[in-house]
């Protein structure tokens, strides 16, 4: 498990990065949960994302990721 709040972004994943990220809460970050750009393309499972200040997920840049049995919110 991983807990990720009060940064920027609570997750970055760029430049062809990968990774598997499971049972994390990412919450409180003062822009989003998690960013994927430039390729990015990370399998997160089983994860909240919620109370993030510009949104849970960006998504740019021809960045990638799937999302399985995850608990997204709105921005706070």
């Amino acid at each position: 498990m991983c807990i990720v709040g009060l940064r920027e972004s609570g997750m970055l994943v760029c430049t062809d990065g990968r990774g598997t990220f499971q049972g994390c809460e990412m919450d409180a970050n003062q822009f989003y949960g998690i960013e994927l750009q430039e390729g990015g393309n990370p399998l997160v499972t089983e994860s909240k994302i919620h109370s993030n200040k510009q949104g849970s997920v960006h998504v740019y840049d021809d960045g990638l990721g799937t999302f399985q049995d995850c608990e997204i919110e709105e921005a706070a």
